[in-house]
């Protein structure tokens, strides 16, 4: 499963240097939520994503055509997050 999930991440792992054991209990890396009932986001990586849009937003909330640096991240947040989890991911 994790095999597959690093995949589909399109991450590698270094095949001499890495073990892949039974995912007992839970891990979150790269912003990601691991366990044993598959792959979702992980909780800190939500918490982070307010601040964020607000430190975007206030610079440039005078331009006549919002943030582009806050539409690009949202873009790309919600990119990451369908990939991630599909299911999790707001529709619209």
């Amino acid at each position: 499963m994790l095999d597959q999930t690093f995949h589909e991440m399109k991450l590698e792992k270094d095949s001499e240097e890495t073990l892949i054991w039974r995912i007992e209990k839970w891990f979150d890396f790269l912003g990601c939520h691991f366990s044993s009932g598959g792959l979702s986001v992980a909780e800190k990586t939500i918490v982070k994503v307010p601040p964020r849009v607000v430190r975007l937003y206030e610079p440039e909330q005078e331009e006549p055509f919002g943030s582009l640096q806050l539409g690009l991240y949202v873009q790309r947040w919600m990119l990451w997050i369908r990939r991630i989890a599909p299911e999790d991911a707001p529709h619209g």
